[in-house]
């Protein structure tokens, strides 16, 4: 890839520079028919998922995880001619079930009320329920279990 310039900045991440000619094959919003871009310019589409989504929801920040088969749309530098198929894993951030912030905003009421309870807690324990009370709104977007 040229390194002068005039040459594009790179913007890894989900792509629509191929979304007129290949098309997301998904109507839910899902990953599959994305054609996502790499730091060396190349570009791939997600063509059949190879796993079920995955949930992590044990402890915030939830996560959700999906293999997908996919193929060479752009290969600027010529590293993956003859490649007919790669393998990607895809994890990303979800919010998390009714059920799991609302056990994890009851655990939050408990360490509040152990706290204020004894006047005040120590400082140990107070940072390490304004940790636990930033997880529970990261994973709520803001919006409390009620």
């Amino acid at each position: 890839m040229a390194s002068d310039g005039d040459s594009e900045l790179i913007k890894p991440g989900i792509s629509s520079k191929f979304s007129e000619e290949h098309p997301s094959t998904t109507e839910n919003g899902g990953f599959l028919g994305t054609v996502v871009c790499f730091l060396d310019g190349s570009y791939w589409k997600l063509t059949r998922t190879l796993s079920r989504t995955k949930y992590q929801q044990a402890q915030p920040p939830y996560e959700a995880t999906q293999v997908f088969a996919c193929i060479c749309l752009e290969d600027p530098d010529k590293k993956y001619e003859g490649i007919e198929e790669a393998v990607i894993k895809v994890k990303y951030q979800v919010q998390g079930t009714y059920e799991n912030n609302l056990h994890f905003e009851r655990v939050l009421r408990r360490r509040e009320k152990a706290m204020t309870s004894r006047d005040q807690g120590s400082d140990k324990e107070v940072r390490a329920f304004e940790i636990a009370q930033q997880y529970v709104d990261f994973a709520t977007a803001g919006r409390r279990a009620k």
